[in-house]
């Protein structure tokens, strides 16, 4: 029994023992941004300019809200966990004290076009074919659901901007889920809007986009990710009950097999699909009859969305003569 057992163990011990986790870092720049220039018309736009706004220009006292998207599938092997996420933007103009500067994920699809701002930009360009505009998603023909735009009524992260000079947005648990949805659903990727302080005027920060011709000033997307899974899985028997846990380095979406080794035959013990959720967690499963004859192998696999993520041996002492 020991010996056929022994055996089964070390061949999937040697298919699937644990990895691990390994970070990965890029950097991205953004593949559109844009600026959405207050007008009930969309007659406005900034798509092709040098800079993008937030806040309340001085002038007109009318609103500008920020847009930037990320090639993130793009970028990043299918699979990966997002652990950090953070935006660094430079701010390179401004007539106004610190201000807060809220990031919030787009809730719909949007447009950069050839529009193209002279001077300082702020008083933005008359709208091309295909930009972002105030009503419109794409100019003419698609529009958002809210004049402004269509964004998450949460914060995914916020920062005071005061001078001219870098800033960074997070890394925040809320940007992580934005970055890692992108990953998982590119088409569901429609990135962020900047938001200023409404309230006054001449609030209005100025941030330079991807088509300033300095590159260092441009926008920065930077993700740590890994390609692997971190996690704890326990066995453990007493009377007739199996208590099987894990703790995963990060929550997602699993289906948890457990094999039992019966001599040299390894067969499915348990099988559980299991939702995105905070580890650790633990199952009791009752088994009346389960055979009391020593030492058994047991092999725990969490498999996810990229196959098997980690797995585990575990010998366990029934408490048999």
């Amino acid at each position: 029994m020991k010996q056929g057992m022994r055996a089964a163990v070390v061949v999937w011990s040697a298919l699937l023992f644990g990895r691990a986790a390994v970070a990965e870092v890029v950097s991205l720049q953004p593949v559109r941004d844009n600026t959405l220039c207050e007008d009930s018309f969309g007659a406005l736009s900034n798509g092709a300019g040098q800079h993008l706004f937030a806040g309340r220009t001085g002038l007109s006292d009318s609103r500008r809200r920020g847009l930037l998207a990320f090639d993130v599938a793009g970028s990043i092997p299918p699979g990966s966990v997002v652990t950090r996420a953070r935006l660094t933007l430079h701010m390179s103009r401004t007539l106004a004290g610190p201000q807060t500067i809220g990031l919030r994920k787009s809730g719909s699809d949007w447009g950069e076009g050839s529009s193209d701002a002279v001077s300082e930009e702020g008083a933005c360009s008359p709208s091309a074919v295909g930009d972002a505009t105030w009503i419109h998603t794409f100019f003419d023909s698609g529009f958002w659901g809210a004049a402004g735009g269509d964004f998450s009524a949460v914060a995914s992260a916020s920062q005071t901007v005061g001078p001219v000079g870098f800033y960074e947005w997070g890394s925040t648990a809320q940007m992580v889920g934005d970055v890692q949805g992108w990953l998982d659903s590119p088409t569901d990727n429609f990135g962020w809007i900047l938001l200023g302080n409404e309230t006054a005027p001449a609030t209005s920060k100025r941030f330079d986009t991807r088509e300033h011709p300095d590159p260092s000033v441009r926008p920065v997307l930077t993700i740590t990710y890994s390609t692997d899974f971190v996690c704890e899985m326990t066995l453990s028997y007493g009377g007739s009950t199996l208590t099987m846990g894990f703790d995963v380095g990060n929550p997602m979406p699993v289906t948890w097999n457990v094999w039992m080794s019966l001599g040299a035959t390894m067969f499915p013990f348990w099988s559980l699909d299991i939702p995105v959720i905070q580890p650790p967690v633990s199952f009791e499963l009752p088994i009346p009859g389960f055979p009391r004859v020593g030492t058994i192998g047991f092999v725990q696999t969490l498999t996810g969305a990229g196959g098997i993520v980690c797995s585990d041996v575990k010998l366990i002492d029934t408490g048999a003569p």
